[in-house]
């Protein structure tokens, strides 16, 4: 908790101490990062109520100082106060309608209010105090920034078994801090994030961001910084383990390398090479294709002859005479069994 206390200080007086003296717009790019580097494990409960997270309480706070700072730009806002309206009325009505309908209601109402505060209040402070294309650079190298410290994390939770959610109490976090090994698959790296495949996801999204940050003018030191930064973030992905982040970032490559010209394609095809060997890898690598059919495998032959027909010892599978009488047999099933392998049981990875 001591860590928590001292994360949410820090933040809060950055942030006020940019605004008051930079103006609110300038906070903008440290609210990105801080909202995007920081775990929800960061929180302080409010029993009865809900959880006061980092990321909620940096929100408020740079909230709280546009109110009463209001715009230092005349030009702020001016063009964003119909946008979207109608859409947000919507959602928040259809939100009402289906917590109402809720089976459990202070929940679900906990939920919409959360919702509402966070995302809507985020996309109206944003709206309202961005005033320059500037600035909106700023926030997407602030969110490059922040997961490619992510990518720092990632580095030393796959070489170094240290994760950095150990530092926050166990009973905040959904799937526990250490880090998350899986049978047949290895350890799958999360940052600061709940999952890996939730961290895979914001490295399929930033990824491409990095790359238009190369395209604009930028000085050397920076551009170093987004190369450094991208192949950070291609080996964390890597070590997520998770198909699904893949395909997206290969499928926004694929967009991209249509709509972009010139510099920005080689980009891309250098990114292509390095994603398609990455992929080769990760089928060649032992600790997750083979061993993942291996696994289904046995667990076919655990139905075709029971238990007593296989051992195991601290490696590998060792097959007794009883299991390899059945190997011919049970070579049949494994197309079955490497579909069921790609669903896993049709859930997505």
């Amino acid at each position: 908790m001591p860590l928590i206390y001292l994360i949410d200080f820090a933040a809060i007086a950055l942030l006020v101490a940019v605004a008051f003296y930079k103006g609110v717009e300038q906070a903008l790019p440290f609210l990105a990062f801080f909202m995007v580097l920081i775990p929800n494990e960061s929180k302080i409960p409010l029993p009865g109520l809900f959880d006061l997270t980092t990321q909620r309480l940096v929100l408020v706070t740079v909230a709280a100082l546009y109110f009463l700072l209001g715009e230092r730009n005349a030009q702020a806002g001016r063009t964003a106060r119909t946008s979207l309206k109608y859409l947000i009325a919507a959602h928040i009505g259809w939100s009402l309608i289906s917590t109402a309908n809720s089976v459990v209601f202070d929940i679900s109402f906990k939920r919409l209010l959360s919702q509402v505060l966070e995302y809507y209040l985020l996309y109206y402070v944003l709206t309202r105090a961005v005033s320059q294309v500037r600035t909106i650079h700023k926030i997407l190298f602030a969110i490059v920034a922040a997961i490619s410290v992510c990518g720092i994390f990632a580095y030393l939770e796959a070489y170094h078994s240290w994760s950095v959610l150990s530092l926050f109490p166990e009973e905040f976090s959904a799937y526990g801090t250490e880090p998350m090994v899986e049978f047949g698959r290895g350890l799958r790296v999360r940052a600061t994030f709940p999952h890996p495949i939730l961290f895979g996801g914001a490295i399929a999204i930033t990824i491409p961001l990095a790359l238009y940050l190369q395209t604009i003018f930028l000085s050397r030191l920076q551009r170093i910084l987004l190369w450094l930064a991208i192949l950070l973030m291609f080996l964390s992905l890597y070590k997520t383990g998770s198909r699904g982040p893949w395909i997206a970032l290969t499928l926004s490559l694929g967009v991209l390398f249509l709509v972009w010209q010139n510099r920005a394609r080689t980009y891309l095809a250098l990114l292509g090479i390095l994603g398609a060997i990455a992929t080769a890898k990760s089928v060649d690598r032992p600790n997750n294709l083979s061993s993942l059919l291996e696994a289904y495998f046995e667990k076919a032959l655990v139905d075709e002859v029971g238990d007593q027909g296989i051992s195991r010892n601290k490696d590998v599978t060792t097959w007794n005479q009883n299991t390899l009488s059945q190997k011919g047999k049970l070579m049949k099933q494994i197309p079955k069994t490497f579909l069921v392998l790609l669903s896993k049981d049709g859930e997505a990875r």
